[in-house]
This record gives C-alpha cells, sequence and structure tokens, in this order.
C-alpha cells in the first residue's frame, strides 16, 4: 500500500535511481512467486535444449527440498537443508496472497 501512495517515484524519468530502487528491492520481490513458476513452466516447454534440461534439474531438486521441509515443518522436524526452500517458497506465497488481498480491496497493514 505505501507504494500506491507514491506512484510519482515510479516514473523513471524523473525519478531513476528512486524507481530503480523500489522496482528491484520491491516489487521483483513481491513478484518472485510468479516469477519462479514462470521460469518452471518455460524450463518445462524448452525442455529439448540441453542447457534448458541441465537448468531444469537444480530447479525440480530445490522445489522437491521445499516440499519435504513442508513434511519435516508439519513433523516438527528441523532439517535447514529441507526448511531453507521450504521458508523461502512459504514467505514468497504470502507475498503473492498479500498482493491478491491488495488488489481485493482486504489489504491491511500492520506490524
Amino acid at each position: 500500500t505505501g507504494i500506491s501512495l507514491f506512484k510519482g517515484l515510479l516514473n523513471p524519468f524523473h525519478h531513476p535511481l528512486t524507481c530503480f530502487q523500489i522496482v528491484s528491492h520491491k516489487i521483483l520481490r513481491w513478484l518472485t512467486l510468479l516469477l519462479l513458476c514462470l521460469l518452471l513452466i518455460l524450463n518445462l516447454l524448452l525442455i529439448k535444449g540441453t542447457v534448458y534440461s541441465l537448468l531444469l534439474w537444480p530447479q525440480i531438486i530445490f522445489y522437491v527440498l521445499a516440499m519435504l521441509g513442508g513434511i519435516f515443518y508439519l513433523l516438527n522436524l528441523r532439517s535447514n537443508l529441507f526448511y531453507l526452500p521450504f521458508y523461502f517458497l512459504a514467505i514468497n506465497l504470502a507475498a503473492t496472497l498479500g498482493i491478491v488481498e491488495f488488489f481485493r480491496g482486504r489489504a491491511k497493514a500492520s506490524w
């Protein structure tokens, strides 16, 4: 909601450095989950290329580790190998849900 109050700062012609900082530190961070999903879809579509198949495997391994992290979390077990990917995806899911709530007009800002 803070950015919606200062839309003028998103004009790269008037505030190039501030615009870059907002986009790179806020907006792209909020869109991380969407970009990760897009990356997975594009990797699957381009799998016939050897480079893309090589890039797909680490991505699949990361998601498997995240799913195992979710299972470990539910079982109250801790392992950084599994928990960190799970946590990364969980906070990005929360950011995405927050954006959806904002556009639905139901966002609440609280600390």
